[in-house]
């Protein structure tokens, strides 16, 4: 496991045990935090309030973690009381400090009816 990979699921897991504290510890004081579908960029401390304060009861898992030469690349499984979303996340890790985040939530869809025929769901 790389220093990027460890650093990761260290992150995750401070989020999912609301350690504000840890998680702030885990990002550079320079990390930047995006979301481009919808255009907003934050601060360090903008993604720990993000997370933070998140509304109602909220679990995490990581279902992939891919770690390259520069990026780690997740997918996480958020739960609520009555939905699940998926997130995938793009991590620049440096010297095992976050310095880049970048976030997509896509939404799920049905699937087309061109193609549903060939799907195996």
């Amino acid at each position: 496991m790389g220093t990027g990979e460890r650093t990761i699921f260290a992150l995750w897991a401070a989020i999912e045990a609301r350690e504000w504290e840890r998680v702030e510890s885990l990002c550079s004081p320079t990390c930047t935090f995006s979301l481009p579908q919808s255009g907003e960029l934050y601060d360090r401390s903008g993604y720990v309030r993000l997370n933070r304060e998140y509304p109602g009861e909220w679990h995490l898992k990581v279902t992939r973690l891919v770690e390259g030469d520069a990026w780690v690349v997740t997918e996480v499984e958020v739960a609520t009381t009555d939905r699940v979303d998926h997130g995938i996340t793009f991590f620049r890790v440096v010297d095992g400090l976050v310095m880049e985040i970048r976030e997509f939530w896509p939404e799920a869809f049905v699937v087309p009816e061109w193609r549903a025929a060939w799907s195996h769901t």
